[in-house]
């Protein structure tokens, strides 16, 4: 990932979780370290793409990484991430319904609108 230092110890993430059909290929791959790849896994960061014709990586909060963040919207976004997950949903249903949420709601949306909006669309 662009930026970031920890190179010796990484993980191999699957685009598209294993656990929801995601394959072993390298077009579905991407190294992370531990820490980045613990963020995708909650949430905090977003992995766009596939390493054959381009990665983007976001912020919770949408913002491109490296950018300048939204720390309130950006935590409220996580936080979300993991009551959906909590809740049954996978991590591509969760980031789908944050995604859709975004366009719909302003920024300064509270986590329990952001919340409805989210299982509404999910159910």
């Amino acid at each position: 990932m662009s930026g970031c230092k920890h190179a010796t110890f990484v993980d191999v993430h699957h685009i598209i979780p294993r656990a929801e059909a995601g394959q072993n290929e390298p077009d579905n791959m991407v190294c992370l370290c531990e820490a980045h790849h613990r963020a995708v896994h909650e949430g905090r960061l977003v992995v766009d793409g596939k390493p054959s014709t381009g990665l983007t990586f976001r912020h919770a909060d949408g913002s491109p990484y490296g950018g300048t963040l939204q720390v309130g919207a950006a935590e409220r976004n996580a936080q979300v991430f993991a009551a959906l997950r909590q809740l049954g949903f996978t991590e591509r249903q969760c980031r789908s319904a944050l995604d859709r949420c975004s366009a719909m709601l302003p920024a300064t949306a509270s986590r329990e609108e952001l919340l409805r909006v989210a299982l509404s669309l999910l159910g």
